[in-house]
C-alpha cells in the first residue's frame, strides 16, 4: 500500500529534534498508566455478594446473590463493555432467587447453575437468551443440588466441580453439561480431593482450578490443567502466597487472572495476580485501590478486567465497580495461531487489518482500546482486510485486540 511506502520518511522526520523527545516523553507516560485500576458506575442495585455472572460478546450478565438486608435476589443487569454502562435485563422467574450460583455462557446463550436459597440448595440450569430477554429451564443435574460450584466451558461441554450440598461441607465430583444436547455426564471425581468456592477458566481447549476449601476448611492454593480429552488433571506451579476462597478466576488469551478473595486466615484481598500459561509462571500486577473484598463478580472483554460488588472485611456488602486496565500488558504481543498482519504501524489515518488466513472468518471481530481501556473502535465479521479509520481519533498509544474463531491476539498501535 502507497500509504506504507510514504510514512517512513515522514515519520523519520517526524522523530527529529526536540519532537523525537516530547513523542518519547509522551510515550513513556502512557506505558506507565497503561495498566491501572479505573473506578467506574456502580452496579445498578442493591449490594450484594456471592452474585453469578457471564459473558456474552460485549456484555457481561450480572445477577442474583445475597443482598443488604440478608435475603437472595433474581434479578440481573447486563453491562456493557464498550462503554462502560449497566442495563436492567429480565429477571429470574420468581421464586428463583439464591446466591451462590454458578455462571458460564456458550454461543449466544447465559447459563446459571445450582445455588442456594435458606436452606434449599438447587441442582437445576436456566439459560437466558439475550435476543428474547427471557430464561428457559434446561435439564437439572441428575443428582443433589450444591452450591459454590468451580465451572468453565470447553468445546460446549460446562464442567460444574465440587461445590458444597446439604449434608457435604465440600465434594470432588465432576459433571459434564452437554450444552448443545442438553445433557448431563458424569466425570472422574477432581483427584485432589474436595473442592468448595474455588475458582475455574478455561483457555485453549484446557480448563484450570485454583484455591477452594475442603471439608475440613482447609484452604488451598494449589492450581491444575483438566485436559477434557483424557479426563486428566496436571498440577502446575501453586499460587505464590496463601490459599483462599470467594476469588475470580479470568482467562484472557494465554493468561489467567487472579482477583480478591479470602485466605485462611480471613484476610480480605485486593491484589490481582496474572498466570503466564505459555511461561507456567505468576506474576503479581498492580492492587485494588480499595479495601480488600471477597465474593464480587469479575468478568473481561478480554483486555480489561472487571470486578463488581462483594463484601468487605466489616461484612459491609458492595456496589463499586471497578476496571483493570490492560490486564495482558502492554509490552506483550500474544501468540495465538492469528496469522494477522497490520499496517502501516505507526500511521496517521487509515490502520489496515489483514487476515492471511481466511478460514475462520465467522466469529471474528476487532476492538481498539485506548490507554485508559476505553473502547474507541469495535466491528465484527472482518474481512479479508479490513480498513479501520483512525483520523478522527487523538494522537497517541492504542491497543489492537483481534478475535478469530477462540483465538486472540492484541498488539499496540501509535497514532500520529
Amino acid at each position: 500500500m502507497n500509504i506504507s511506502l510514504h510514512l517512513i520518511p515522514t515519520f523519520t522526520q517526524f522523530l527529529k529534534g526536540k519532537l523525537l523527545l516530547t513523542f518519547c516523553s509522551f510515550f513513556i507516560l502512557l506505558n506507565t498508566n497503561a495498566q491501572s485500576w479505573i473506578q467506574i458506575d456502580d452496579f445498578p442495585a442493591t449490594e450484594r455478594d456471592d452474585g453469578t455472572t457471564f459473558t456474552i460478546g460485549n456484555i457481561a450478565y450480572c445477577g442474583t446473590g445475597y443482598k443488604v438486608g440478608w435475603s437472595a435476589t433474581r434479578d440481573f443487569y447486563a453491562f456493557d463493555m464498550i462503554s462502560d454502562t449497566w442495563s436492567t435485563i429480565e429477571a429470574l422467574p420468581a421464586g428463583e432467587e439464591r446466591q451462590y450460583a454458578s455462571g458460564f455462557s456458550h454461543g449466544n446463550h447465559g447459563f446459571i447453575f445450582g445455588g442456594l436459597n435458606g436452606s434449599n440448595y438447587y441442582n437445576d440450569v436456566w439459560m437466558y437468551d439475550p435476543t428474547q430477554n427471557n430464561w428457559t429451564e434446561k435439564t437439572s443435574l441428575p443428582s443433589v443440588g450444591r452450591r459454590g460450584c468451580i465451572s468453565f466451558v470447553i468445546d460446549g461441554i460446562a464442567y460444574i466441580i465440587g461445590g458444597r450440598t446439604s449434608t457435604d461441607p465440600a465434594i470432588a465430583e465432576v459433571w459434564a453439561y452437554d450444552i448443545n444436547n442438553d445433557a448431563w455426564h458424569q466425570k472422574n471425581d477432581f483427584p485432589f480431593g474436595p473442592r468448595y468456592r474455588g475458582s475455574g477458566a478455561a483457555t485453549h481447549n484446557r480448563g484450570y482450578l485454583i484455591f477452594g476449601s475442603d471439608e475440613n476448611d482447609h484452604f488451598f492454593k494449589e492450581f491444575y490443567e483438566y485436559n477434557p480429552t483424557t479426563d486428566s488433571w496436571l498440577e502446575l506451579p501453586f499460587f505464590p502466597v496463601n490459599g483462599r476462597t470467594h476469588s475470580s478466576l479470568n482467562s484472557l488469551s494465554n493468561k489467567l487472572i487472579v482477583v480478591c478473595g479470602i485466605d485462611g486466615q480471613s484476610q480480605y484481598a485486593f491484589d490481582i495476580w496474572r498466570f503466564n500459561t505459555d511461561l507456567s509462571s505468576w506474576e503479581e500486577l498492580t492492587e485494588l485501590p480499595a479495601i480488600g473484598r471477597k465474593g464480587g463478580m469479575s468478568f473481561n472483554n478480554g483486555t480489561n478486567v472487571y470486578y463488581t460488588a462483594g463484601i468487605d472485611p466489616s461484612n459491609t456488602r458492595l456496589k463499586e465497580t471497578w476496571k483493570y486496565v490492560n490486564a495482558l500488558s502492554i509490552d506483550e504481543i500474544s501468540k495465538e495461531e492469528i496469522n494477522l498482519k497490520v499496517y502501516p504501524n505507526p500511521t496517521y489515518d487509515i490502520l489496515t487489518l489483514e487476515l492471511t488466513d481466511f478460514s475462520l472468518k465467522q466469529n471474528s471481530r476487532f476492538t481498539l482500546t485506548n490507554h485508559l481501556g476505553k473502547v474507541v473502535l469495535s466491528h465484527e465479521n472482518l474481512q479479508k482486510e479490513t480498513k479501520i479509520e483512525l483520523k478522527v481519533l487523538s494522537k497517541g498509544l492504542y491497543f489492537l485486540n483481534v478475535w478469530k474463531g477462540e483465538d486472540f491476539k492484541t498488539m499496540k498501535v501509535v497514532k500520529l
